[in-house]
């Protein structure tokens, strides 16, 4: 299935999601590597997931600063990408032995922040991963949005929701879009009507 731009599904803790992301035509399914994150699932579980699915690449999401350790976990994993969820220093990155995507907190009261957080790093990773908590209103910030994305290689990461897509797909035009994954209700049980509502909108008609 093709879908009108990358998405990326992180935070994915089962295989439910996994499979369901895969056979949609979801491009990048992110597992949490940090064992005290709330979706952390063990790595042997991680393996079994990941040996399950096709046609997907695996992003490592990293809240540490131990370059060791994630390059280590990369290799056991096979993982094509790193996420960092915050900054490090530039100057660290370049041990990292995956391409990058760089989690950054988008600052709509003063945007010009962002920027020059983007342009620090810009050379240096392959995504960044935009994000903001209080989710603002996306048609308040289109316009700077669009620049932004003009600019960098973005994977959007809030005001993703169905009627909204027309928006960010046509105007804001970013590099992706990003969404989480969910618990599964019991194993093998899981609802995915929050995913299938944004990627079923996303797929291209033949």
């Amino acid at each position: 299935m093709a879908l009108k731009t990358l998405v990326k599904v992180s935070e994915v803790n089962n295989l439910s999601d996994a499979r369901y992301c895969a056979g949609m035509g979801v491009e990048l399914v992110g597992f949490p590597l940090d064992e005290n994150h709330p979706k952390f699932i063990e790595l042997s579980s991680i393996r079994e997931i990941v040996n399950w699915i096709s046609g997907v690449k695996v992003v490592g999401e990293f809240s540490g600063d131990n370059i060791y350790n994630m390059n280590y976990l990369a290799e056991q994993l096979n993982l094509d990408y790193i996420q960092l969820n915050h900054l490090i220093h530039p100057e660290f990155l370049p041990g990292l032995k995956k391409p990058v995507i760089l989690k950054v907190d988008f600052n709509n009261e003063k945007p010009s922040e962002t920027i020059e957080v983007l342009k620090k790093y810009e050379n240096k990773v392959a995504y960044f991963l935009l994000e903001n908590n209080t989710e603002p209103e996306l048609n308040d910030l289109k316009g700077i949005l669009e620049d932004i994305c003009k600019k960098f290689q973005v994977i959007l990461g809030f005001g993703i929701q169905q009627s909204a897509l027309p928006l960010i797909i046509d105007t804001i035009n970013p590099s992706g879009i990003a969404l989480k994954g969910g618990e599964e209700i019991k194993p093998g049980l899981k609802d995915f009507s929050e995913l299938s509502d944004i990627l079923e909108e996303l797929e291209v008609n033949d």
